[in-house]
């Protein structure tokens, strides 16, 4: 599901994509409301900013911001930079909202109070991604934006006081990745949650866990066989609500179901029992110790 969707005050909102209705879920008292917000069809993507009590997301196929205000239940239209561009997302740092494109190499620097943009074109050289699928997730970190990539070889960091784009992590490079005869420049990550001080990544076709520490920006790899110590299973579970049933935020794979528990039930490794060794899904024991 492409479309953005936020939950305040124990109700749902669920944005229009490919229509132009709002839809409400109470929960508390099992009652849906729909709200017509605009005269055409629009699609608000899953990737926005929230300040306070105002949501700002992007058109995914033209260079529209929306801005949608939840008191007084109304959505504005905003063109920001060339016709042309379709933004992946929107995410704020300082006084920029930025805005990385989804089919150019490019991102464009948006200062609401001033009206100020600026693109940013130069990217590292050897930076490469597939064009409309590169980017998984972006957070702010230090007054900067870090975006992981879906299908591209290398994190970037937008330097919001230089104005620049460079490689966050540059000992982390992902190589092209080949898939039912299919190639992918870097296939990186399929999942990914900022949770306190950390930031969890998942990779499928890796299959590891990446970690990275915020405070010191550093990056931690754990291979699918090693990364469920009990140490470790302790971290992660932290991500996990059992009654809730919260799943990492990602993209959905025909090769992987990309949530938690899907993960650490599908582990599989060697165990001793009764002094002999077999080959057991060690998942279902990590599983047992988080119920």
């Amino acid at each position: 599901m492409d479309n953005a969707v936020v939950y305040r005050n124990g109700v749902l909102f669920l944005f229009p994509y490919n229509n132009n209705k709002l839809l409400e879920y109470n929960y508390i008292n099992n009652s849906w409301k729909e709200t017509k917000l605009i005269n055409k069809d629009i699609c608000i993507g899953g990737h926005f900013t929230i300040e306070d009590d105002v949501f700002l997301s992007v058109d995914d196929n033209t260079n529209k911001i929306y801005r949608y205000y939840f008191l007084e239940n109304y959505i504005e239209e905003i063109n920001i930079g060339r016709v042309d561009c379709c933004y992946w997302g929107i995410k704020k740092a300082k006084d920029y909202f930025v805005l990385p494109h989804k089919y150019q190499k490019a991102v464009t620097l948006w200062n609401e109070t001033t009206g100020e943009t600026y693109e940013i074109i130069d990217f590292p050289e050897d930076y490469s991604g597939d064009i409309g699928w590169t980017f998984l997730s972006a957070y702010e970190i230090k007054s900067n934006i870090i975006i992981f990539p879906y299908c591209a070889n290398m994190i970037l960091k937008v330097d919001i006081k230089n104005k620049k784009i460079i490689q966050e992590f540059p000992e982390k490079r992902f190589q092209e990745s080949n898939i039912s005869n299919m190639k992918f420049p870097g296939g990186a990550y399929f999942a990914s949650i900022k949770y306190g001080k950390k930031i969890f990544l998942y990779s499928v076709l890796d299959q590891q866990w990446q970690v990275i520490d915020i405070e010191n920006m550093s990056i931690k790899s754990y291979p699918l066989q090693k990364c469920c110590t009990i140490e470790n299973v302790q971290d992660i579970s932290t991500l996990f609500d059992n009654k809730g049933k919260k799943f990492f935020q990602g993209n959905e794979s025909k090769y992987n179901c990309c949530n938690l528990n899907n993960f650490i039930l599908s582990v599989n490794g060697i165990k001793e029992n009764n002094s002999e060794i077999e080959k057991s899904y060690i998942g279902r024991d990590i599983w047992g110790m988080l119920q």
